[in-house]
C-alpha cells in the first residue's frame, strides 16, 4: 500500500510539474531569442543520447575506425539530411549497422 501511494504522489507531482509549464507558457511573454533557444533542446537532447550509443563500445570510448557503429550513423545523418523522415533514417541506420556487422564481424 505504502509503494501504490508512493507512485500516486511521484506522479502527481510530475503531471503537476509538467502542467506548470503549460500553464505559464500562454500567461507569461517569451522574447524571440529565448524562442530560438529553445528550438536547440530537442536536437541537444537527441545528440547526448545518440552519441555515447555510438561511440562507447566495450565500456569505453571508441573512436576508430573499426568502431562499425559510426558508419551506421554516417549513413543514418546523410539520409535524414536529404530526406528528412525519422522512419526512413532509423531503417537506414539499422540496416546499415546489421549489414557491416555481417561482413566484418
Amino acid at each position: 500500500m505504502n509503494m501504490l501511494l508512493l507512485f500516486v504522489i511521484i506522479g502527481l507531482g510530475n503531471f503537476l510539474l509538467r502542467y506548470s509549464f503549460f500553464y505559464l507558457f500562454g500567461k507569461i511573454q517569451i522574447s524571440p531569442m529565448m524562442v530560438r533557444i529553445l528550438g536547440f533542446i530537442p536536437p541537444t537532447a537527441l545528440a547526448a543520447i545518440v552519441a555515447p550509443a555510438v561511440l562507447k563500445t566495450n565500456g569505453g570510448l571508441d573512436i576508430s575506425l573499426a568502431n562499425l557503429q559510426i558508419y551506421a550513423a554516417a549513413a543514418a545523418f546523410i539520409t535524414s539530411y536529404y530526406t528528412r523522415s525519422m522512419l526512413l533514417t532509423i531503417l537506414v541506420g539499422m540496416a546499415a549497422l546489421i549489414l557491416l556487422k555481417m561482413v566484418f564481424l
